[in-house]
């Protein structure tokens, strides 16, 4: 019983952190992790903060706000992405 126990919560554990490696390794941006206040938007290699920001803004956009950029991203951080804040409209 302790087996199938462990060897479940193995597989379960496996399968939930492959998802999150798939969504790191995308060749689209996407939105990493967001909210009301900011988001932060994985960004590939051969792409531009001009991608990015397209995904920043329909984020804020759900909001009523527009994407600013706060940090770009970093070559020595995995998965690469663009932080911005999401900021009200003029």
């Amino acid at each position: 019983m302790k087996i199938k126990m462990t060897l479940s919560i193995c597989i379960a554990t496996s399968f939930l952190g492959a998802c999150q490696i798939g969504k790191a390794l995308s060749f689209q941006p996407q939105v990493w992790e967001g909210d009301a206040y900011s988001v932060s938007v994985t960004r590939p290699g051969y792409l531009t903060i001009d991608h990015t920001t397209i995904i920043a803004d329909a984020h804020c956009n759900q909001f009523g706000k527009e994407a600013s950029i706060t940090k770009l991203a970093s070559p020595f951080v995995l998965p690469n992405r663009d932080e911005f804040s999401c900021v009200k409209k003029p």
